[in-house]
């Protein structure tokens, strides 16, 4: 939940290395951390590590096991500051993708060309959403063949900053009611936990007595 761009692209294959060394000169403007990706392979990694967890037994069980190199390559930039990693990465064919598509699109849940890559702004300060969208705008000016972007905040295509101030607060503020909803709700009963469908309908029920009280009488 909250205010996400979502785009698709294509590139020719041999114009990468352009685009991740332009990427990378933009990234070293802003401030923001990246990993550049050859083949599979980290080719240079420039980004404070982070905690890892240990995976609970039930997690590695159902994780996706990887044995081979994942076949992209491009570049993965990390603004910081409450926002997702950027990933401009490109299968063989120039397709764009990220980690989760490429697994889907190998497993056949979808097709290469329906794969959406995103990256969710809502709790990082507005010049990074708007840094982000003018960055599509320049890569596809520049480097891509084709662009397509889905930006919930409606930035990428208005240019309106109001406009994304307003959005981003309106769903910040439902973020915050829900998780008072859920608060007093309580704990999820045994069967809950154990079902998805009921703890989603628990949820949706809960939006909806949320909506009742804030929409107008």
């Amino acid at each position: 939940m909250g205010i996400t761009i979502h785009f698709k692209a294509t590139i020719d294959p041999v114009r990468i290395p352009e685009l991740v060394a332009e990427v990378k000169s933009i990234a070293t403007h802003y401030g923001w951390t990246y990993t550049t990706v050859r083949d599979g392979e980290i080719d240079e990694h420039v980004a404070e590590p982070e905690p890892e967890e240990e995976p609970s037994p039930e997690e590695q069980k159902n994780a996706y096991h990887i044995t081979d190199p994942i076949p992209l390559s491009g570049i993965i930039v990390r603004p910081g500051e409450g926002c997702e990693a950027l990933s401009l990465l490109f299968d063989k064919d120039g397709q764009s993708s990220d980690l989760i598509t490429w697994l889907l699109v190998r497993d056949g849940d979808i097709r290469p060309e329906e794969a959406w890559t995103s990256v969710k702004t809502q709790f990082t300060k507005l010049e990074t959403h708007v840094a982000i969208a003018e960055l599509l705008k320049y890569l596809k000016k520049h480097f891509l063949k084709t662009l397509e972007v889905e930006d919930e905040g409606q930035y990428y295509d208005t240019g309106d900053i109001e406009q994304l101030h307003r959005l981003k607060a309106r769903v910040g503020r439902w973020i915050a009611k829900l998780a008072e909803g859920l608060s007093k709700a309580g704990e999820p009963s045994e069967a809950e936990r154990l079902d998805p469908e009921a703890l989603a309908d628990r949820i949706e029920q809960i939006v909806r007595d949320l909506w009742e009280r804030e929409r107008p009488s």
